[in-house]
């Protein structure tokens, strides 16, 4: 079984990372802010645009930037920290599960952290919460480990590591990110009945390690821009929280559970063995009242926050895969019923996705999966499912131990295949990669560049540019336009500037053309055409547009 994990390691994560061009918005986010870091040689402050970007810390932007100073500016590069923290985060789960399950238990745990699909998209995407989940799944493994120790020394090493975990995570997240560890942590320590070393020995080492790690940076940012540390605990914490910002995703109170089972596929169907009382020693007990409050308390924590994401649940996704580890080890003849159903259901399930790939074109003749030109990928994509299907009819049929391989090949095919199978439509509305890089050679240093709040990111990354201005709507990079050394960077903010000035980008291009600089506008097609009619665009002296983003050139 370890070795089966890292063979999925391998192949799901590591492989297709350079498969497909990044995804609009955070991919090209986090992958410009971390170009920035390594073009301008500051590790302190972070900006985007070269604006002030102060909606989270350091941490993962420092990852990304390594990763780009080591691979290059590739879409594998931007893509790898994530892939790796997410396979030694399946590390920790191993070696959580082995503590006294064995190592046939901690590899199948392992396994099945790498092949939930909630797990594996976040894992292989440019995004933080993979890098998150790392951190705060080694400070749990750790605590537990402390709580489990005899010897003094022993629990101060890993209290030691705990702090820095947490603080790890904090660097990455911010405070929220120290929410999970103390409502996992205390209630841990109180069933325990350990009330002294709560008070008296608990808080203070792991306090004092993530100190020694956050304030270095947490002083130099001070230093450097004195606002930072108001904007994010006041806007990005207790605002986002609360629900006083705008536009922070407001979801009904149960929204995880939906969101738990989904991410938990192809394992949903087996969930209910966690539910079954094994024999257990007290060592075993103690570790299962720890994992299922862990897995238990965050999701109850951010379901009463008013604003929700699928992706702040990840971190749960770790006991999960340890609790279903070692119940399908400890009991496998006993759920060998419950195997059968769940790899039936699930062949039924490929199967009628097979059949919707041909019935889709009748039952929605207005929407086109694949164009004309791609049907190759359709083809592909039914002998995938078809493959999948007759795995999982080999995990239905086969009632020993070798059905566990049937049972995680036949998704994971499919969750490989993906990366290569994505309709062209959604690449060119989604990730305008290659869109911008057709035009790439029409843009010099002396390019005067214009972008709206989408494609903005892409812009700076596919052009390695900085000093992009921006037009009509600043959106996520508005805090770092309110600056006084920044408030140019706008034309035409319609939150500053009444209706009536829409001339003001045809007096930008003509300033700028009179001092001989070409200028390029990059908006979507529907932003264009509302100006356009607005007669707030000049008429470009030549323009391209794949149907989705357009491409304005206005020349001296």
């Amino acid at each position: 079984m370890p070795l089966l994990a890292l063979l999925l390691f391998g192949v799901l994560y590591i492989l297709p990372l350079g498969s497909k061009p990044l995804f609009m918005p955070d991919e090209t986010r986090y992958g410009e802010i971390a170009r920035e870091i390594v073009a301008t040689g500051d590790w302190v402050v972070p900006r985007l645009d070269g604006l002030r970007y102060f909606e989270k810390p350091i941490m993962g932007h420092w990852l990304n930037a390594l990763s780009l100073k080591t691979f290059g500016e590739t879409e594998f590069a931007v893509r790898f920290p994530t892939a790796l923290l997410s396979g030694l985060t399946a590390f920790f789960v191993f070696c959580f599960a082995r503590r006294t399950g064995g190592a046939l238990t901690g590899g199948l745990a392992a396994v099945i952290y790498l092949s939930f699909t909630q797990v594996y998209i976040m894992g292989t995407v440019a995004l933080l919460d993979a890098i998150l989940t790392f951190f705060l799944t080694g400070g749990l493994y750790f605590f537990f480990l402390y709580t489990e120790a005899h010897s003094k020394a022993a629990q101060r090493s890993y209290l030691f590591f705990f702090g820095g975990f947490c603080a790890c995570a904090f660097l990455t997240k911010g405070f929220l990110a120290l929410a999970i560890p103390v409502i996992v942590a205390i209630p841990y320590m109180l069933l325990q009945k350990r009330f002294k070393d709560l008070f008296l020995q608990l808080p203070w080492i792991p306090i004092g390690s993530a100190l020694l790690v956050i304030a270095p940076w947490a002083l130099l940012v001070h230093r450097a821009e004195p606002d930072f540390w108001h904007y994010f605990f006041w806007v990005e914490h207790i605002q986002r929280f609360t629900g006083a910002a705008a536009g922070q995703h407001p979801q009904p109170f149960w929204f995880y559970l939906p969101v738990l089972l989904v991410g938990s596929f192809p394992w949903t169907f087996l969930l209910p063995a966690i539910f079954i009382n094994g024999k257990r020693t007290g060592t075993e007990k103690a570790e299962s009242w720890f994992l299922w409050l862990w897995l238990l308390f965050p999701i109850l924590f951010f379901s009463l926050s008013s604003g929700k994401l699928a992706t702040y649940i990840l971190p749960c996704f770790a006991p999960l895969a340890i609790l279903l580890g070692k119940r399908i080890v400890t009991d496998f003849t006993k759920i060998n019923k419950l195997w059968s159903v769940a790899a039936f259901l699930l062949a039924l399930l490929f199967l009628f996705g097979l059949a919707g790939l041909f019935l889709f074109p009748l039952l929605a003749e207005d929407t086109v999966l694949y164009a004309l030109d791609e049907q190759k990928k359709l083809y592909m994509l039914a002998v995938t499912l078809f493959l999948s299907t007759l795995l999982m009819a080999c995990a239905w049929k086969n009632k020993e131990g070798k059905r566990i391989y049937f049972f995680v090949f036949a998704p994971c095919l499919l969750f490989l295949m993906s990366n290569f199978l994505l309709p062209q439509e959604l690449l060119r509305s989604k990730a305008p990669g290659d869109f911008l890089s057709i035009v790439h050679d029409r843009v010099d240093e002396k390019t005067i560049l214009v972008s709206h709040d989408d494609p903005l990111r892409e812009v700076c990354w596919y052009f390695q540019r900085d000093d992009v201005y921006i037009f009509v709507a600043p959106g996520e990079v508005r805090y770092g336009t309110s600056y006084s050394d920044a408030k140019d960077r706008v034309v035409m903010d319609h939150a500053a500037v009444p209706p009536a000035q829409l001339n003001e980008f045809s007096l930008f291009v003509q300033q700028w053309n009179a001092k001989k600089r070409t200028v390029v506008l990059v908006v979507p097609e529907f932003i264009y055409e509302i100006y356009r009619k607005l007669n707030a665009i000049p008429e470009p002296d030549r323009m391209e547009s794949d149907g989705n983003f357009v491409f304005a050139e206005f020349f001296p």
